[in-house]
């Protein structure tokens, strides 16, 4: 079977790897069974080991290496060249001369 390939919320991710006993446990253990493939890009790693480091979780250096180690090796790297520009709300990205309001609740 194909994993799923996913990109993981940080806090979601914070919580699979704080919390095994958590709500989000079975995420740890989709990723170490390969039914999802965590994405990630030096950004969401770069935030993923700023977090680790707050002092509220109060984790040691070994702590912190232990749980990116449980995590990145299963983990796929990508680039994100080009990063999406996010518009306003009301500003459709399609380039009509429709509004987003117009089309809420539109069934086809």
């Amino acid at each position: 079977m194909t994993p799923v390939r996913t990109v993981l919320d940080t806090n979601v991710l914070l919580s699979a790897l704080l919390f095994p006993t958590g709500m989000v446990r079975w995420l740890r253990d989709a990723w170490r069974s390969a039914a999802i493939l965590p994405l990630a890009s030096r950004d969401t790693v770069s935030e993923l080991v700023r977090v680790l480091c707050y002092p509220k979780f109060r984790l040691t250096d070994g702590e912190r290496e232990d749980l990116l180690a449980d995590y990145l090796p299963f983990c796929e790297s990508i680039s994100v060249v080009d990063p999406p520009k996010f518009q306003s709300a009301g500003t459709p990205s399609t380039g009509s001369s429709s509004s987003w309001g117009s089309q809420a609740g539109r069934t086809r």
